[in-house]
């Protein structure tokens, strides 16, 4: 853009993005089957993050987590004896190969690439057809045309192309991921139920979640 007014991004993408993975060899759904079971002391020690000071996968997680939950819950769960590693792949190996039960902010692409090389875990989403366990995310599908490109033309006919039912078949197959096409199916696993009211922690209402969360995470790991 090029600063003149305000500038809009359009999300086609459209799926579930889950505060919490289980291992369930190591926890099983009698052991654990809400959000709100994360604070029994059995699990301390047991859950797996990437730092959460910093701005990333499991702060956003958490800054959400925060927002359904507030800051008691939160920091109940800081106080958890969280297992930290410094970055994404860490965290989803951690938990798919068995190393630990739970893992918050482990990133889709991270598990279908394990899955792809031979790894496949019994690892699920925990509370998955739940408020607090599952919000609707945009992932990477965020669009936006540039103002005053080198060939506004062509840029036009990708985006409509992209869009298209054609478009997003070729995304959705390219990607295993879900579009917001209603004509376009994805992976069951990660689509948006319609019995559901999610809360979308996007919103420019709900960004100071995230600053919030990663300020308690700094003030409570030392």
């Amino acid at each position: 853009m090029d600063g003149q007014g305000p500038s809009e991004d359009f999300a086609f993408e459209g799926r579930l993005s889950y505060s919490a993975y289980v291992n369930r060899d190591l926890a099983s759904e009698s052991q654990l089957q809400t959000i709100d079971q994360l604070l029994d002391p059995t699990w301390s020690g047991k859950i797996t993050v990437v730092d959460p000071r910093v701005t990333g996968t499991t702060s956003g997680r958490l800054a959400y987590l925060l927002m359904v939950k507030g800051e008691a819950w939160l920091r109940k769960l800081l106080g958890q004896n969280l297992v930290i590693v410094a970055e994404g792949r860490q965290l989803t190996e951690a938990i798919m190969r068995g190393r630990n039960a739970i893992g918050i902010g482990m990133d889709l692409g991270d598990m279908e690439l394990l899955k792809q090389q031979g790894l496949i875990a019994n690892v699920k989403p925990l509370a998955h057809d739940s408020v607090d366990g599952a919000t609707l995310s945009t992932g990477y599908g965020g669009l936006a045309l540039v103002n005053k490109a080198p060939h506004p033309n062509a840029a036009k006919v990708f985006i409509n192309w992209l869009l298209s039912k054609e478009g997003q078949k070729a995304y959705v197959a390219a990607t295993n991921l879900n579009s917001r096409r209603l004509d376009v199916e994805g992976p069951a696993e990660t689509a948006p139920s319609p019995n559901i009211k999610y809360r979308d922690p996007n919103r420019e209402e709900n960004q100071a979640f995230k600053t919030q969360a990663i300020s308690i995470a700094k003030e409570m790991i030392k």
